[in-house]
């Protein structure tokens, strides 16, 4: 099935369209919707940029409220999109500039299209390797199978394990860097909490009891002339 078909943009505000989660397609979609149809000076940072036409200016965080994604799934879409030569990124600012690539292709009208058939070509078959390679993407998420999760469900299973963590430590370290680590997805996040545990765990502290008793200790080893550093048992 080929074609186009127009949605108007007051829609993509609509509860309809926002109620519930989006889907990686309506997330693609809301991002061409979200996008300037023309140059247009916007006023931020205490002076007017102009941003051009297909471009959207947002941040992670807006986009993970408005699709109610967490904002390391919205990193990985963003990435598999601009992998998929989708969009470009740009970060050189404070906001999060997303550049639809053949954003004409999405918005221009069929007399434009058929006035630029040489152009529209090109771009289609751009288009459909790009769509190949979201694909691709695609799969490789469905084989690994990787789960990122909320914070609710590091909550449980912390306390399910009677583990010695901060949940909420955990879960915001790990959103704070897309949920990798070394670059790679994180694929087994409850082996996370685990580590977390191993490396955070504050050790216990002696009790007066035996701190006393160690201090007795060292005071007769240093009575006698012994090193008292000396670990040998000797």
């Amino acid at each position: 099935m080929s074609g186009y078909f127009k949605i108007e943009r007051d829609f993509l505000e609509s509860e309809l369209w926002l109620s519930e989660p989006f889907t990686p397609g309506q997330a693609w979609v809301d991002l061409i919707g979200l996008a300037n149809y023309a140059d247009k000076d916007r006023y931020y940072n205490g002076k007017f940029q102009t941003v051009k036409r297909g471009q959207v200016v947002t941040s992670y965080r807006t986009l993970a409220d408005r699709w109610k994604w967490s904002r390391g799934r919205v990193s990985h879409f963003i990435h598999a999109l601009e992998a998929a030569k989708m969009v470009n990124i740009d970060k050189s600012t404070k906001w999060t500039t997303l550049t639809i690539v053949n954003y004409g292709l999405y918005q221009d009208t069929s007399d434009n299209k058929r006035a630029s058939k040489k152009t529209s070509e090109g771009q289609t078959k751009d288009n459909k390797k790009t769509n190949e390679g979201l694909q691709e993407e695609s799969k490789e998420s469905k084989k690994a199978k990787i789960y990122i999760p909320s914070r609710a469900d590091i909550s449980a299973y912390v306390s399910e394990e009677g583990l010695r963590a901060d949940p909420d430590a955990i879960f915001d370290y790990y959103e704070s860097v897309g949920w990798e680590i070394n670059g790679k997805p994180i694929k087994d996040w409850r082996a996370v909490c685990r580590r977390w545990k191993q490396y955070e765990e504050p050790k216990a502290e002696l009790s007066q009891e035996d701190q006393d008793a160690e201090l007795h200790r060292l005071l007769d080893i240093m009575e006698k002339g012994g090193n008292i550093y000396d670990t040998s048992g000797s």
